[in-house]
């Protein structure tokens, strides 16, 4: 592993989460936001009476968001303030001025913070893998930077690994296993590009493509995260090495069709750490008896899972299609057999790397105690320490893995571990796109056939009583049918992922929803910036209703064959505005119109905590630091532009200051004399 450029990068990406939630406190969190983060710290409050004071809070929830007071601040600006500290530790790790344990430590702690208190907004996969490489991270780092002294732990690089297995082994199970049928016909790809949370311009052009392109690479797809993936936990390196690559190719092609935020890009800084950890174990020269023994064997076995796996569909005696081969009882009980292997080759594999790494260490601390020296015991205690650690990490991930198979049974000791790491985000479970959403049923010619149909909410108000209705246009969620989909990668607009969520389900899972219609009615200037400016339709005056409408939406298609023979799909024709990218049907009223005085609205609000207040009291007024806490406030009233040219400098730094530090590692012995 390069460790410089992994530690460095993985500062990158900190910075850009950290200014992304930035950005978004105060309409989501704020005393005017959808979830104010004060609420919910009182309703956690009164969760434990016992806990009267922050240290006794944080004990059982651990967020420095409870110390909100002892800064003097409210607890809005105390999440803007962690932002900023893990910020700033993310600017140093990313200018390699600084890439010791405590600057990671900072970003992660900071991060865990504002995720505990997050509520529905900040429980998102990217945000989950970023907090398990982060904490990986803590025992990447050299103590004092001296890399040539504290070398990382094979333990650490064994859980690393296990990751990037569990990220793409649980997706591909979580595919097969919830019996969705568009993955098992391999039709998923017809739908995922429309029906996706945040869909990109590209998305529309990957739409447009033939249904057996989109076969072919769900197939594909299904493959890498499948049995390619088992090559990762394989103890010859070239295996390692072109499973990565493979995994680095589908996450470059989902980050470029979508917006994930930054998963891909984490789940990719993973994959390159295990490449690059392959490429220098691997042997510079191979004979080719060893070769077709060890290494063709393995992927011979991999090509013929995946020739096993998929049947071509034949009408007549033309192959028109392809489809996934294996029934669901047949995929437990292989994937049964997979994860028990995989279980025992990670544990035989983790056993030896350590048993060989901690002699070596040893041998190497002898030698510099007969030299009375201190080093090399410093050096063996934190890799000691590190690779029990390490060792914790890898059974925590082996558990959660082993719980995509309830028939593996594992010691209560081995699962409580996954329990534990799970709760405090050091080990997550994953499976992303394990149903397609948004498909829909039209029948035709006495066949039933799927069509796509996106679900999604469109907030609507009225200024005269309900004759008319206008659209409220959301910044990066869909509404007009002549507005392309919102590129702002790897920026991830937090509402519009929960929109999407909560258009799956109804208003009464989503109570946030009801306290966003109340906020359009009350003219809430927060709730006015998650709105595109320059097509509201209320920037004067406040809606007297606010209701929320249930709309089918699809993309409009290019004029090829095979979107004509798609049912209901809409091809754009020269008599159409060549600016249409959406169609939309609508379904039903998800949430009826609600007005300023009705007053079961203020009684469901009031259950929530979130009562009308007349006068809204300064953020400052009674800070104990009022400096500190008039800084916050004043610098997140800054203007896009203002943040934007901080962004740009950020930006410039973090190329142009590596040119002044020196990338290689610390080489300074760590040396100790204990005789004169």
């Amino acid at each position: 592993m390069n460790r410089p450029r992994f530690l460095r990068t993985l500062g990158v990406l900190y910075g850009i989460s950290f200014a992304s939630i930035y950005v978004q406190i105060q309409s989501l969190y704020g005393p005017d936001g959808v979830e104010p983060v004060a609420v919910y710290l009182a309703r956690l409050a009164n969760a434990t009476p016992d806990a009267s004071i922050p240290l006794q809070r944080f004990v059982s929830y651990p967020s420095l968001v409870w110390f909100h007071d002892a800064l003097g601040l409210s607890p809005d600006l105390m999440m803007e303030f962690l932002c900023l500290l893990g910020g700033g530790a993310a600017a140093l790790a990313a200018t390699n001025v600084l890439t010791l344990p405590e600057v990671f430590a900072a970003m992660w702690s900071c991060y865990l913070s504002l995720v505990l208190v997050g509520q529905s907004f900040l429980r998102g996969p990217w945000d989950l893998l970023l907090l398990e490489v982060g904490f990986l991270a803590l025992f990447v780092a050299a103590p004092f930077d001296l890399a040539t002294t504290f070398a990382p732990s094979a333990a650490i690089l064994h859980a690393m690994r296990l990751l990037g297995v569990k990220v793409a082994l649980m997706s591909s199970a979580a595919k097969i296993t919830s019996a969705c049928p568009t993955w098992l016909g391999l039709t998923a790809l017809d739908f995922h590009y429309v029906t996706q949370a945040t869909p990109l311009p590209s998305s529309w052009f990957m739409h447009q493509l033939p249904h057996i392109a989109h076969r072919v690479t769900a197939a594909a797809g299904l493959w890498i995260e499948g049995p390619v993936a088992l090559l990762l936990v394989s103890p010859i390196a070239r295996h390692r090495a072109c499973a990565a690559s493979l995994q680095l190719v589908l996450h470059a092609g989902i980050a470029l069709t979508g917006n994930y935020g930054i998963f891909n890009l984490v789940a990719s800084l993973v994959m390159v750490g295990i490449l690059s950890e392959a490429l220098a174990a691997a042997p510079s020269s191979i004979s080719w008896q060893r070769w077709a023994v060890t290494h063709a064997s393995m992927y011979l076995a991999v090509l013929a899972a995946g020739y096993s796996m998929f049947e071509v569909v034949y009408e007549d005696t033309t192959p028109t299609s392809l489809r996934f081969a294996w029934s669901i009882g047949r995929t437990q009980t292989i994937l049964g057999v997979v994860l028990r292997g995989v279980l025992a080759l990670a544990l035989l594999s983790l056993v030896g790397a350590v048993a060989g790494q901690l002699y070596q260490s040893v041998v190497a601390a002898g030698h510099d105690l007969l030299r009375c020296r201190l080093g090399g015991t410093i050096a063996l205690g934190h890799l000691t320490f590190t690779t029990l650690i390490g060792t914790v990490l890898v059974v925590a991930s082996l558990a959660q893995l082993a719980s995509v198979d309830p028939t593996i049974e594992l010691p209560v000791w081995a699962r409580n571990t996954g329990i534990l790491a799970s709760r405090f985000h050091v080990a997550s479970t994953y499976g992303l796109f394990h149903r397609t959403p948004g498909v829909g049923k039209v029948a035709r010619h006495g066949r039933e056939f799927a069509i796509v149909a996106r679900p999604t909410l469109v907030f609507e108000g009225s200024d005269d009583d309900g004759a008319t209705w206008r659209a409220l246009p959301f910044q990066h969620h869909p509404s007009s049918l002549y507005k392309s989909p919102a590129f702002t990668v790897p920026h991830l607009p937090r509402l519009a992922w929960q929109l999407d969520v909560a258009a799956k389900g109804n208003y009464s899972q989503a109570p946030w929803l009801v306290h966003l219609a109340d906020k359009f009615l009350q003219g809430s200037v927060q709730a006015k910036q998650l709105l595109d400016a320059t097509q509201d339709p209320f920037r004067n005056t406040p809606p007297q209703r606010v209701r929320v409408q249930l709309y089918h939406y699809d993309f409009t298609r290019y004029n090829t064959s095979w979107a004509r023979a798609t049912p209901k799909a809409v091809v754009l024709t020269p008599a159409m505005n060549a600016s249409q990218w959406w169609t939309r049907k609508l379904v039903k009223e998800y949430m009826p119109a609600l007005d300023a005085a009705n007053p079961s609205v203020a009684s469901f609000l009031a259950a929530h905590g979130w009562e009308h207040q007349d006068e809204k009291t300064p953020a400052c007024v009674n800070s104990s630091r009022p400096v500190l806490c008039h800084a916050l406030d004043k610098l997140h009233h800054a203007t896009p532009a203002h943040l934007y040219m901080a962004l740009v400098l950020g930006l410039v730094l973090v190329v142009l200051v590596p040119l002044f530090v020196l990338e290689t590692p610390k080489s300074a012995a760590l040396r100790v004399q204990t005789f004169a």
